[in-house]
């Protein structure tokens, strides 16, 4: 964390953490009512699919639980939500489940980057 010139480390600490929480509030505004369920480990696996986007993206659902942290049964719980709130889309390709952001997510995430971006510039 930088530190402003002229700040105390403690004054520099409680920006950096209105920063983070503002940073939460923004993700909660752009999602909406999709925002109610979002604990870490859907965030990440929402970032973790926003890096893997694209044609032939996507990931198996194991390697998308065991990178989302926490614990599986909980990323699983997660897992489950995302596509019950059509963020994501599930589908089973030669053998593998294969998740992928479905448009409904992308959009959402698009419009939080935009916010944050603004809001930081």
């Amino acid at each position: 964390m930088e530190q402003k010139p002229g700040t105390s480390p403690a004054a520099a600490r409680v920006q950096r953490a209105f920063e983070l929480y503002a940073a939460r509030r923004a993700r909660d505004a752009a999602f909406g009512a999709a925002a109610d369920g979002f604990g870490e480990p859907a965030w990440d696996m929402l970032l973790i699919l926003c890096v893997h986007d694209g044609p032939g993206g996507g990931l198996t659902r194991d390697t998308l639980l065991d990178a989302a942290g926490g614990t599986r049964m909980i990323a699983e719980r997660y897992l489950d939500w995302l596509a019950s709130r059509e963020l994501i889309t599930v589908d089973v390709e030669n053998g593998d489940t294969v998740i992928r952001l479905q448009e409904h997510g992308r959009v959402l995430l698009q419009a939080y980057f935009d916010r944050e971006t603004k809001r930081c510039s």
